[in-house]
């Protein structure tokens, strides 16, 4: 198991004391109840505070892990919207505290909470008022937004994650699931700016006393300060009992795993693989293709003009010679059938951009590797079938409107395997200057172009912002300056989503909002392409 690093929660620490906050226990409490599951649409009980409160708000505010033996009687815990110094931060413990003062403070009729709840006294139940999210950011924030990272990060603090890997996107994203955020309330109150590019993580749990030594609550002694602030003894197994600490690190899309890939192509014998442009199909291919073969693996392109001669075999013209000359799915199947003892992978890219059906013929039948069929070579007729030895894995591109549909007699004797863009591979693989998170760019893009277009065919893949130019070695990523990546944008993907939309500017507008589609430069395009990312529209 792994965990956040002392340096990457000191940092977040650093920056969530920077954010200033008006009332800071209003959005303390408001994000406890959130992860409660109170929420804008039905009455729930405030019970449901104490019998669900404490882990979220440990995760949220202790100083001190589950492990370690803390026998003090007060301060124990911190708001994280008022950690610069103790002043208003409650002295009760933890415990104490969710299950009495919280609850009171919502249900006791205090001016500020009627206007975020709805609370009847009757059956003690509470809900958010519609218009909470704006009140509060006018009680709280105004015109400031907490960093999203930031707090992300410290309400991770004692998260167990199965990988030492640990993005950004997975540590935003926890915590958008652990307290049930809408994208309205990830708009209005949080900035999606970037302070670090990378998460360090651990093999132990942080050192809880690295950030006590940095508060001093007024009310110790020097004795009980010192007792307080040193490290207490830890048995890091007891994080085991709850899962709200617990992670694993799965990617956030529906893609089908290699190693899946790999067995239905050894199960079925041939596979179709899917995809918008720019979702790595050529690297999967040849990815699979390697781990089941690396000496005997062609690779071949279909295009408009690609024929039953190039593929089966047919006549040619050498000089003044008519001659009949084997196509290379031919040469490859005889070359299979002679060495039965090894793996053979036979790869088409645009498997759709030629006439399938043409191309093979009547050897469509031995697609099913139980049928022979009879073709002409020359003057002659062989049999013709495809040995068990031999799997096809082809590539396709579903945005493609300039061909057909790959015939059904052709596709039945495939496995059709759809694959999504992955937008969290992007943390891990870039680096921009700008400091946004370009998985979240992508993410946002990609669902405009769905409810925009109504399709799962015409997204953008992740692969589209990698370029061999920009790899960086000593960083071992690709990295970005401000304006390289200005140009990529403006004349990659703005002209893509432009082909998806037939140049219809309602609709362009509509995916990337009315200025950032204009192809914007320098400090006017970085600021529009925050504000796309965090304007929740």
């Amino acid at each position: 198991m792994f965990f956040l690093s002392n340096e990457t929660i000191k940092n977040s620490f650093n920056q969530l004391v920077k954010t200033k906050v008006s009332d800071p226990s209003l959005i303390h409490i408001y994000l406890i109840l959130k992860s409660c599951g109170f929420n804008r649409l039905e009455m729930k009980s405030v019970n449901d505070i104490s019998l669900k409160g404490f882990y979220p708000a440990f995760a949220f505010s202790s100083l001190f892990s589950l492990s370690e033996v803390v026998d003090i009687k007060s301060h124990d815990f911190i708001n994280p919207f008022s950690m610069d110094e103790w002043g208003q931060n409650p002295t009760e413990k933890l415990g104490k505290w969710v299950k009495s003062r919280v609850k009171n403070n919502v249900t006791g009729g205090a001016t500020t909470w009627r206007k975020i709840v709805n609370y009847d006294p009757l059956s003690l139940k509470i809900k958010f008022k519609y218009e909470c999210i704006d009140v509060l950011r006018q009680l709280c924030l105004s015109e400031r937004k907490i960093n999203l990272l930031a707090i992300s990060i410290w309400a991770a603090r004692f998260t167990q994650f199965d990988k030492r890997d640990i993005t950004l996107t997975d540590l935003i994203d926890l915590f958008i699931e652990k307290y049930k955020l809408e994208e309205e309330e990830i708009s209005k109150l949080f900035s999606q700016k970037l302070y670090q590019r990378k998460i360090y993580s651990s093999s132990e749990l942080y050192d809880t006393s690295l950030i006590r030594k940095l508060i001093r609550p007024s009310k110790l002694s020097n004795q009980e300060y010192n007792i307080w602030s040193n490290q207490l003894n830890k048995n890091d197994k007891i994080l085991d009992k709850h899962q709200f600490f617990r992670m694993e690190l799965n990617s956030n899309n529906e893609n089908v795993s290699f190693e899946e890939i790999e067995k239905l192509l050894n199960n079925y014998f041939q596979i179709i693989l899917s995809v918008p442009p720019g979702t790595s199909k050529s690297y999967a291919a040849q990815y699979i293709a390697n781990k089941l073969s690396k000496e005997n693996t062609e690779v071949i392109q279909f295009h408009p003009s690609y024929s039953y001669k190039d593929f089966i075999g047919g006549y040619v013209v050498e000089g003044q010679n008519v001659l009949w000359k084997k196509g290379i799915f031919t040469e490859f199947i005889e070359q299979a059938s002679s060495n039965k003892e090894q793996n053979y992978i036979f790869i088409i890219e645009e498997f759709n951009r030629a006439n399938v059906s043409q191309v093979f013929g009547e050897t469509i039948q031995c697609l099913d590797r139980n049928f022979s069929v009879e073709i002409n070579q020359g003057n002659q007729k062989i049999t013709f079938s495809i040995p068990s030895n031999v799997r096809i894995i082809c590539t396709m591109n579903t945005c493609d409107r300039s061909i057909g549909i790959v015939d059904f007699a052709i596709k039945r004797r495939f496995v059709n395997i759809e694959m999504k863009p992955d937008e969290k591979l992007l943390d891990n693989l870039l680096i921009l200057e700008n400091n946004i998170i370009l998985s979240k760019l992508l993410k946002k893009i990609n669902n405009n172009l769905r409810n925009t277009l109504n399709s799962e065919s015409l997204l953008i893949g992740h692969a589209i912002f990698i370029n061999e130019s920009f790899y960086d070695n000593q960083e071992k990523k690709y990295k970005y300056n401000k304006k390289d990546f200005e140009e990529l944008f403006n004349f990659k993907v703005i002209p893509l989503i432009e082909d998806y939309a037939k140049g219809n500017s309602s609709q362009i507008n509509s995916i990337l909002g009315d200025n950032l589609s204009q192809k914007l430069k320098g400090t006017i395009f970085e600021n529009e392409l925050e504000n796309f990312i965090n304007n929740d529209n």
